[in-house]
């Protein structure tokens, strides 16, 4: 190696380090909050925690989890991947891993914990600052140095380079990349010149000046046995695409400009600027290419159900706008890639993205179209304020040839259920609040023409979890809700559904000669993706399933959503693109004919040339006729986000010809400083006269910003036709319809719950099966004979105090009984007093009533917990001198992330857990289970009515409890008791114990525990619990649906909603 080449080349100002330096902050809380939802295995250590600031932490929004999720994935399987070919390749051999301008990034400890250790060296570099307090950081985790040995901590100015932390498997070094005579010489003294070396920079060499980039990469490929993984921004589409402008924008104003992203702004331009560095071989892609290739069915399952996602236009352009570049100096072989990049399918045809690659010769994909791309000329429309329309994943519909009616969308004040009617000279707005009846905010849905007066609004969501399946009519001046008026009976004895299923996403076009209106696919409940087709008919009233068939035997269109439909004949729709149930983007076109009558789809594959295939493999986009009935009529396809590589402005619009459906060419819109190219994600198309109208649209661009268009737009071949426009008149002021009062809510139902409580069933359980046939005869019932250990016989008050430790801090329930002048929170009832969340005698100081719970949460220490529990056996009388002692009840939480994780005992209390281990063989679910929460209580405080969603087993360890339990299948019972909609815990019942306030609401069962005994509680079985002496108590929670049938979101205490209903109460609630 030259020794010029590692010359310093200069370095930024301190103020500029410190900015770059900032960036490290966000990434670690956004890379920490992705971990805690998608990866991290219930207890399993965070390596991200220690480097989090306590007053940073939050949950990131969707897409950015799953962007982050996805970039530690990347660089993990990267570095995973060289570990394994130097493990195959020379044991014994010296290897070390690079991570250049890591951060607070932990990859080393990660690898370590999991064992990679063996001939490995992991060497954390950045600026010095920045590394000391790292070391400080990993030298004082009770996590992260157990695994480091021989640990040396090093002292030193923190503006010089040094090595700050030195361990057998570790290096922390603070030095800027600038410095490359020092780097040099660290590896010399370090023995790692003729190393196996694997160079890891996740967004770090592209803050540096790019001619100091430059000469790392090309100090690095002077190292014999090298790789160098790069993960950073490109532009494939140049600075003025909406995604590339904002995000350039966002580093610009954290004074952190993206260096190399000009110079080297496509894959192949890195390719090349590897290459021209000195290393032989060299592999890019976009992360969109790693996503559709390299993450597995499986896992993309497993993210879905972990949070609920439906901005997959905004993920796939971040996606399209990281590069992930693999480069190797390994002489010969360059085959030795293939590991780095291995696809999920055996054999290597891409499922999406864009690659590039140099292993001898060029290859990969190029997104320059070879089909004749045409300027088309814009025209943008008088709004009062832009901001007043500022909408994305609104519908659009025309009502009559010169007027197009917006509907909905979200703005920048949440989802709206505005009606905006856009002309060629105003756009007035009508707020949902002018009409007497109106459709629920929301997005997603379909507006269609039904005939030149009535507009069909179908489905829609408000969140992705709250899916709509309302059908509503509109007339020009005010909406319906449509309803089946025939004899129902009849649909469901020939299998007719009275609607679709619900569903947001969809596509739908309408027939103005026959009245109809055909719905396809989308995004039904379960997050299932649909493929059915349904047809409403204005003059039959009514929903109509359709059977598909194939024209030429074809197979029907797959399951898909965001896919592109237009009417072209009648009775006749062209259908196109949209994205599949596996998360990629379809390139197809389907030419589709409807029967009512027979209830018949017919659909006919349209065969394409690969370049078409390209270009209409794309979702979110919106497809259109367009051309005045004496011109030659065009079928336009509009936008969206390709599955590809990113969609250049040359293919924003593609051509097809009406007559043979033939991909003829693309429209290129124009632009200039005053009209930048528009975001055409979640925009929506009408026509006015034959020309096309672009209204609303935007995206979020990750954590950069939002983009919103500017302007509704129309669009044309010509300026002659767009000034057309002008000359047609606007559309009259629509009536403003006077309100009518909603009609009053039911206050209550009268309760019929009036039967004497039973004592539970006594059961053995000797078998599997026998626990199986109890589950599924859904019943509370005590088991007798079940052996969970020897904490009956050794969970004393001393032993429990001297296994947790007196010092250990528990969160405690804590309310106050009533003293011998009546005061109290808490209200005795033959010296019990009742922990609730109901409102009544939970008085102000000015005697008002103040709704919420009557009892506080006290941080103590357990030994002064347990000390007043073991004092409460006779709590009725208060002393002589002072207060009762309170009512105490500790329902345990996580000791690390108590509002983020569910409670286990082997992890919380891992002291008592040896002896406490129900028989698994005997109670199956129990292997899995969701949590176990330790209960203690003290005398004579009764815990509030509710019900847990999930089931669970009470292993009763001490003391002596009386239980009752509600039937939740009687009449009326959840409403009786006071359950309010989404809620699992009584709001009206203060102690469920006082007989009196009870009234007719008696339980079904009631019965004492003891120790040793074990209840049995199914699902949604209201229950509470009335401790006759201080109880001690394990509960185990478990799931016995699938993870899709409980509501997505968090849930620590076992009582997230079946997804079924919490979306039938959601969608009930609009009314």
């Amino acid at each position: 190696m030259k020794k010029g080449s590692t010359r310093a080349l200069g370095s930024y100002s301190e103020r500029e380090k410190e900015c770059i330096q900032g960036t490290n902050g966000s990434s670690i809380v956004s890379k920490y909050s992705a971990e805690s939802i998608y990866s991290r295995q219930n207890g399993a250590p965070s390596f991200f925690e220690p480097f989090v600031d306590a007053g940073r932490v939050r949950r990131r929004s969707p897409t950015i989890n799953r962007g982050y999720w996805l970039r530690m994935q990347c660089v993990e399987q990267v570095v995973r991947c060289f570990l394994a070919e130097a493990t195959q390749g020379q044991i014994g051999r010296k290897r070390a891993v690079v991570n250049l301008g890591c951060g607070y990034d932990p990859l080393p400890f990660q690898f370590l914990s999991q064992g990679f250790s063996q001939d490995t060296l992991y060497i954390d570099i950045d600026y010095p600052s920045l590394i000391s307090i790292k070391a400080s950081k990993v030298a004082s985790d009770p996590t992260i140095a157990p695994l480091l040995h021989d640990l040396q901590i090093l002292h030193g100015p923190t503006d010089c380079p040094q090595i700050r932390l030195r361990s057998d498997k570790y290096l922390a070094v603070g030095c800027d990349l600038e410095h490359l005579d020092w780097l040099n010489k660290l590896f010399e003294d370090e023995g790692l010149m003729q190393a196996e070396l694997l160079f890891t920079a996740e967004v770090s060499v592209t803050y540096m000046r790019t001619e100091a980039a430059n000469a790392l990469i090309k100090w690095a490929a002077g190292l014999p046995n090298a790789r160098f993984s790069l993960l950073e921004q490109i532009i494939p589409d140049g600075p003025d695409h909406p995604f590339a402008r904002t995000m350039l924008s966002h580093f610009d104003s954290l004074r952190t400009p993206l260096q190399s992203v000009k110079s080297y702004p496509t894959l192949q331009s890195q390719t090349n600027r590897f290459l021209a560095g000195g290393w032989a071989h060299v592999h890019s892609s976009d992360l969109l290419a790693f996503w559709c290739n390299s993450i597995s069915p499986e896992q993309k399952q497993h993210i879905w159900r972990c949070e609920s996602f439906d901005e997959w236009e905004e993920f796939y352009l971040f996606l399209q706008h990281y590069c992930l570049l693999l480069a190797s100096n390994y002489p010969g072989d360059a085959s030795r890639h293939a590991p780095y990049f291995k696809p999920v399918v055996p054999t290597f045809e891409s499922l999406g993205g864009e690659t590039y690659s140099y292993t001898g010769e060029f290859s990969g994909a190029t997104s320059s179209p070879s089909i004749h791309s045409v300027q088309l000329q814009t025209k943008s429309l008088p709004v009062s304020s832009p901001e007043n329309f500022r909408s994305r994943f609104g519908s659009a519909g025309n009502l009559l040839p010169d007027w197009i009616l917006y509907h909905g969308g979200l703005g920048l004040s949440g989802r709206t259920g505005d009606l905006a009617t856009i002309s060629p000279s105003s756009v007035p707005i009508q707020k949902s609040s002018a009409f007497e009846n109106a459709p629920k905010p929301r997005m997603c849905h379909t507006l269609t023409r039904l005939d030149d007066t009535t507009l069909l609004l179908f489905g829609g969501r408000t969140s992705p979890t709250n899916i709509l399946g309302d059908t509503w009519l509109y007339d020009g001046t005010s909406w319906k809700l449509w309803e089946y008026k025939g004899e129902q009976w009849k649909l469901f004895a020939f299998g007719q559904a009275l609607f679709p299923e619900p569903r947001f996403r969809h596509c739908a076009v309408g027939d103005t000669e026959a009245r109809e209106v055909l719905v396809f696919g989308g995004v039904g409940e379960g997050e299932k993706v649909l493929c059915d087709w349904y047809v409403f008919s204005l003059e039959k009233q009514r929903w109509k399933k359709m059977g598909v068939v194939g024209k030429n035997e074809e197979q029907a269109p797959n399951a898909r959503f965001g896919a592109a439909m237009c009417t072209v004949g009648k009775r006749t729709a062209v259908l196109s693109g949209g994205m599949g149930e596996d998360g990629g983007a379809v390139g197809d076109l389907w030419k589709v004919e409807w029967d009512f009558e027979k209830g018949i789809v017919v659909v006919e594959k349209i065969r394409l040339a690969e370049e078409g295939r390209r270009l209409l493999g794309r979702f979110g986009a919106q497809m259109v006729v367009v051309g005045e009935q004496d011109e030659k009529k065009e079928l336009l396809i509009i936008g969206g986000v390709s599955g590809g590589g990113l969609m250049r402005q040359n293919e924003i619009v593609v051509v097809i010809d009406i007559d043979n459906f033939r991909v003829t060419g693309t429209y290129t819109l124009s632009t200039s400083t005053s009209f930048p190219p528009p975001m055409l994600v979640g925009f929506a198309v009408g026509t006015i006269r034959g020309i096309p109208v672009v209204i609303g649209g935007g995206a979020v661009c990750f954590s950069f910003g939002a983009e919103w268009n500017q302007s509704i737009f129309a669009f044309f071949r010509d300026s002659i036709s767009l000034q057309k426009l002008s000359s047609i008149p606007s559309p009259p002021c629509p009536p403003k319809p006077s309100k009518v009062p909603r009609p009053q809510q039911i206050q209550s139902i009268p309760s019929v719950l009036n039967q004497k409580p039973k004592p539970l069933p006594r059961v053995q359980i000797n078998t599997a099966e026998d626990f199986e046939r109890i589950q599924s005869q859904r019943t509370p019932c005590l088991i007798t004979n079940l052996d969970f250990g020897s904490c009956v016989e050794e969970w004393t008050w001393e032993y429990l105090v001297e296994k947790v430790g007196k010092d250990k801090e528990v969160v405690v329930h804590v309310v106050q009984r009533e003293n011998r002048d009546g005061e109290g929170r808490g209200r005795n009832v033959g010296g019990d007093v009742s922990l609730s969340f109901a409102a009544a005698n939970n008085k102000t100081p000015n005697g008002n009533t103040k709704s919420g719970k009557n009892f506080d949460y006290v941080k103590m220490p357990f030994g002064d917990f347990i000390t007043a529990v073991s004092a409460s056996e006779s709590p009725v009388s208060p002393p002589p001198e002072g207060n009762p002692i309170p009512g105490m009840y500790l329902r345990s939480t996580s000791t690390t992330h108590p509002l983020t994780r569910p409670t286990h005992l082997h992890l919380d209390f891992p002291e008592l857990s040896p002896t406490f281990h129900p028989p698994l063989a005997l109670l199956p679910p129990l292997s899995t289970p969701h949590s176990s929460p330790l209960r203690i209580s003290t005398s004579h405080t009764a815990l509030w009515l509710h019900y847990d969603v999930l089931s669970n087993i009470l292993f009763h360890v001490r003391g002596t409890k009386l239980f009752r339990l509600w039937d939740p299948t009687r009449p009326n019972a959840a409403v009786a008791l006071g359950f309010p909609p989404g809620g699992s815990s009584t709001t009206s019942i203060l102690n469920p114990f006082d007989d009196a306030e009870l009234g007719t609401h008696a339980p079904a069962y009631e019965d004492t525990l003891t120790p040793g005994t074990a209840l049995y509680i199914p699902p949604l079985w209201p229950h509470a619990a009335l401790p006759r002496s201080p109880c001690v108590a394990v509960n185990v929670f478990w799931r016995d649906l699938e993870d899709h049938r409980y509501a997505p979101g968090r849930d620590v205490y076992g009582n997230r909603d079946l997804a079924a209903y919490e979306r039938g109460r959601q969608v009930l609630g609009a009314w």
